[in-house]
C-alpha cells in the first residue's frame, strides 16, 4: 500500500476564511515544495453546482426536496473532484470544504430523516460519502471556527441569520464530524492574522506526520 502526503481538509460554517485560506496555503506549499511533491487543489464544487443546475440559496430553506438534490448533487461532485484530482497524477490535495459539508447542510436545515432520498438511500449511506469518508479519515481536517467579524452576504451562498445560528452552524459540524468518527482540530476564531491560520495549519499537518497510507 503506497504512502502519500497527508491530505488537508478546510471545513466549517459559512464565510470562515476557508476559500481565502485554502489559497494561500497552496501558494505556500508551490513556493515550498518542488512541483512533484505539490498538493492538488480543490475548490469548492458547490457554487459551480448552485450555478449549473440553477439552484439558489433560497431552495436550501424554501423546499426539501430541492434541498435535498441539491446536497445530493453537490456530495456527488465533491467525490468526483477528489478521484479526478487523485487520477490526474497528484498524490494528495488541499480541499476547500469536504463530503461532510452537503450532509450537515441536509440536516441543519431538514429533518434527520429527510436526507434520505426517493430511493430511500439515506446520504450517509451513499458509496459517494462511502468513498470521501474514508479518506477524510486518513486526513487532517481542520474546522474554521465561526464568529468572526468578517460574515459578508455575496448573493450565492445561505446565510446565516444572526451570529447565534453562525456559530450553532459551526457546532453542527462538530457534532456530525464526532458521530462520524473523524478527528479534526478546530482553527479558532480569534486567530485572524492570516499568517498565523496558515502556520497552525502546517503546524497541525506537521503533527499528523503529514503521511496517509493511500488515497
Amino acid at each position: 500500500m503506497s504512502t502519500n502526503p497527508c491530505n488537508i481538509y478546510l471545513v466549517g460554517a459559512q464565510c470562515t476564511g476557508k476559500t481565502t485560506l485554502t489559497n494561500v496555503l497552496s501558494s505556500h506549499f508551490e513556493h515550498s515544495l518542488p512541483p512533484e511533491s505539490r498538493p492538488g487543489v480543490i475548490k469548492e464544487v458547490a457554487r459551480t453546482v448552485l450555478v449549473k443546475h440553477k439552484f439558489t440559496a433560497e431552495d436550501i430553506v424554501s423546499s426539501p426536496d430541492r434541498c435535498l438534490l441539491l446536497q445530493t448533487l453537490i456530495l456527488e461532485a465533491q467525490a468526483q473532484a477528489e478521484r479526478e484530482c487523485l487520477h490526474s497524477g497528484k498524490r494528495w490535495f488541499v480541499a476547500d470544504r469536504s463530503g461532510a459539508d452537503p450532509i450537515v447542510y441536509a440536516m441543519a436545515y431538514m429533518s434527520a430523516d429527510a436526507t434520505v432520498g426517493g430511493g430511500g438511500q439515506s446520504l450517509l449511506e451513499t458509496e459517494a460519502w462511502a468513498g470521501l469518508r474514508g479518506r477524510m479519515a486518513q486526513s487532517l481536517i481542520v474546522v474554521c471556527e465561526a464568529g468572526m467579524e468578517w460574515l459578508i452576504d455575496d448573493g450565492v451562498r445561505l446565510m446565516p441569520k444572526n451570529m447565534d445560528e453562525w456559530i450553532t452552524f459551526h457546532r453542527r459540524f462538530c457534532q456530525f464530524l464526532d458521530e462520524q468518527s473523524l478527528r479534526y482540530v478546530v482553527l479558532p476564531r480569534h486567530m485572524v492574522d492570516m499568517q498565523k491560520r496558515v502556520d497552525f495549519v502546517l503546524s497541525e499537518w506537521q503533527k499528523s506526520g503529514r503521511q496517509s497510507t493511500g488515497n
